[in-house]
Protein backbone atom coordinates (compact mmCIF):
# COMPACT_ATOMS: atom_id res chain seq x y z
CA UNK A 1 0.00 0.00 0.00
CA UNK A 2 2.86 2.62 0.77
CA UNK A 3 4.66 2.02 -2.47
CA UNK A 4 1.13 2.49 -4.65
CA UNK A 5 0.60 5.88 -2.58
CA UNK A 6 4.17 7.26 -3.24
CA UNK A 7 4.11 5.73 -6.95
CA UNK A 8 0.49 7.74 -7.20
CA UNK A 9 3.46 11.35 -7.36
CA UNK A 10 4.42 10.03 -10.68
CA UNK A 11 0.95 8.51 -11.93
CA UNK A 12 -1.30 11.77 -11.15
CA UNK A 13 1.78 14.34 -10.59
CA UNK A 14 0.83 15.54 -7.46
CA UNK A 15 2.19 15.32 -4.04
CA UNK A 16 0.69 11.54 -2.84
CA UNK A 17 -0.55 13.92 0.72
CA UNK A 18 -3.14 16.03 -1.68
CA UNK A 19 -4.68 12.36 -2.32
CA UNK A 20 -5.01 10.25 0.68
CA UNK A 21 -8.64 11.20 1.21
CA UNK A 22 -10.35 10.05 -1.55
CA UNK A 23 -7.86 6.95 -1.02
CA UNK A 24 -8.95 6.16 2.15
CA UNK A 25 -12.52 6.38 0.71
CA UNK A 26 -12.08 4.17 -2.01
CA UNK A 27 -10.76 1.76 0.42
CA UNK A 28 -13.35 2.21 3.08
CA UNK A 29 -16.32 2.21 0.26
CA UNK A 30 -14.44 -0.77 -1.57
CA UNK A 31 -14.21 -2.45 1.79
CA UNK A 32 -17.60 -2.19 2.52
CA UNK A 33 -19.05 -3.11 -0.80
CA UNK A 34 -16.69 -6.24 -0.99
CA UNK A 35 -17.48 -7.61 2.67
CA UNK A 36 -20.92 -7.55 1.64
CA UNK A 37 -19.75 -9.88 -1.71
CA UNK A 38 -17.38 -11.57 -0.01
CA UNK A 39 -20.39 -13.04 2.37
CA UNK A 40 -22.53 -13.62 -0.17
CA UNK A 41 -19.44 -16.20 -2.18
CA UNK A 42 -18.91 -17.30 1.28
CA UNK A 43 -22.81 -18.75 1.62
CA UNK A 44 -23.32 -19.82 -2.13
CA UNK A 45 -19.78 -21.09 -2.40
CA UNK A 46 -18.16 -22.39 0.91
CA UNK A 47 -15.51 -20.70 2.77
CA UNK A 48 -12.70 -21.17 0.73
CA UNK A 49 -14.06 -18.61 -2.69
CA UNK A 50 -13.66 -15.75 -0.41
CA UNK A 51 -10.25 -16.14 0.16
CA UNK A 52 -9.60 -16.47 -3.41
CA UNK A 53 -11.32 -14.19 -4.53
CA UNK A 54 -9.74 -11.67 -2.01
CA UNK A 55 -5.98 -12.27 -3.28
CA UNK A 56 -7.22 -11.94 -6.55
CA UNK A 57 -8.38 -8.39 -5.66
CA UNK A 58 -4.81 -7.42 -4.38
CA UNK A 59 -3.15 -8.84 -7.70
CA UNK A 60 -5.71 -7.32 -9.21
CA UNK A 61 -5.12 -4.15 -7.37
CA UNK A 62 -1.16 -4.76 -8.31
CA UNK A 63 -1.93 -5.43 -12.18
CA UNK A 64 -4.28 -1.92 -12.57
CA UNK A 65 -2.02 0.64 -10.70
CA UNK A 66 0.79 -0.33 -12.60
CA UNK A 67 -1.20 -0.69 -15.85
CA UNK A 68 -3.58 2.82 -15.64
CA UNK A 69 -2.83 5.84 -16.08
CA UNK A 70 -4.64 9.38 -14.92
CA UNK A 71 -7.11 9.73 -12.27
CA UNK A 72 -8.30 5.76 -13.04
CA UNK A 73 -5.44 4.77 -11.23
CA UNK A 74 -6.76 5.38 -7.65
CA UNK A 75 -9.23 2.23 -8.45
CA UNK A 76 -6.13 0.26 -7.16
CA UNK A 77 -6.72 1.26 -3.94
CA UNK A 78 -10.19 0.46 -3.77
CA UNK A 79 -9.24 -3.18 -5.03
CA UNK A 80 -7.10 -3.36 -2.62
CA UNK A 81 -9.15 -2.53 0.46
CA UNK A 82 -11.91 -5.07 -0.69
CA UNK A 83 -8.43 -7.31 -0.85
CA UNK A 84 -7.82 -6.55 2.59
CA UNK A 85 -10.91 -8.35 4.02
CA UNK A 86 -8.58 -11.71 3.68
CA UNK A 87 -7.74 -11.92 6.99
CA UNK A 88 -11.31 -11.81 8.39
Amino acid sequence: MPNLSLYSRVVLGGDPKQFSGIIMALRFGFKSAGGYLLGMIAMKKGIRAPLLTTAFLLAAAIVWGWSVPGYAYLMAFGLMGAGELGGA
